[in-house]
């Protein structure tokens, strides 16, 4: 039977998967970018997730969750 997570991995999963969302709906909250008026769901989406990830990336509490969590479940980054 595997061990139980700690609840400070499920508490900082918890926050990133906030942060996460947070994210989705300042995304969706904003304006439309001028030339994506007319993109496909497919060309939408595609810029959708580069946006998120960049923001991710630069979100400083997001990174610094991500790799406590990582460093709690002993998992080396890439």
């Amino acid at each position: 039977m595997d061990a139980p997570l700690a609840p400070a991995i499920v508490r900082k999963y918890a926050r990133c998967i906030q942060i996460m969302c947070e994210i989705d709906e300042a995304i969706d909250d904003a304006e439309p970018v001028d030339g994506l008026n007319d993109a496909s769901n497919d060309e939408y989406e595609v810029v959708k997730a580069k946006t998120k990830a960049g923001m991710l990336a630069n979100h400083r509490e997001y990174q610094w969750r991500k790799a406590e969590f990582g460093r709690l479940l002993g998992v080396r980054p890439l």
